[in-house]
């Protein structure tokens, strides 16, 4: 057998759309993130004496370093920003991390007993924070992982 792998890193796009109740408010987002693009083929003997070339292509994203984008609506760009993924320590998101993360106790309560359930349950979720300039205002989101509370800044008042 023999192999050939190629790694490259690369800035990747990942399209999306928000389809709202009026066409006229339906967004395309665009969302920029760093990663890599992992090809090996592999050539191989068959039985028979011929050879078959398999290839196989992986794509990891490195979500951890952040992520850009923006959103448009009606062919104009109405939103540049960023996603950080450790907004405890983002520089553009200190302003509010003593509000939303002097909380360290879940509001939310599981009902359900199951215990497959409440182990993931009781688990932090990933902690987040886009922050960008939305119709020329300043907006921030920021998910605090143990309370499982979002808070939405625009400007600097909490929404």
């Amino acid at each position: 057998m023999l192999s050939l792998q190629t790694v490259r890193s690369r800035t990747f796009l990942l399209r999306g759309r928000l389809d709202c109740s009026s066409p006229g408010l339906d967004w395309e987002l665009a969302l920029f993130s760093e990663g890599l693009v992992d090809k090996t083929w592999n050539r191989e003997k068959q039985e028979d004496g011929s050879f078959s070339i398999n290839s196989e292509k992986s794509i990891i994203l490195f979500w951890d370093k952040g992520a850009g984008g923006m959103i448009v609506e009606k062919c104009d760009t109405n939103d540049r920003f960023f996603i950080a993924m450790n907004p405890r320590t983002e520089e553009n998101l200190m302003q509010f991390a003593g509000e939303v993360y002097s909380h360290n106790i879940s509001p939310v309560k599981a009902a359900y007993s199951n215990p497959a359930y409440l182990e993931n349950f009781n688990k932090p979720m990933t902690e987040y924070g886009p922050y960008g300039i939305l119709r020329n205002r300043n907006y921030a989101l920021m998910a605090n992982g143990i309370t499982y509370q979002t808070f939405i800044y625009s400007g600097s008042d909490l929404i």
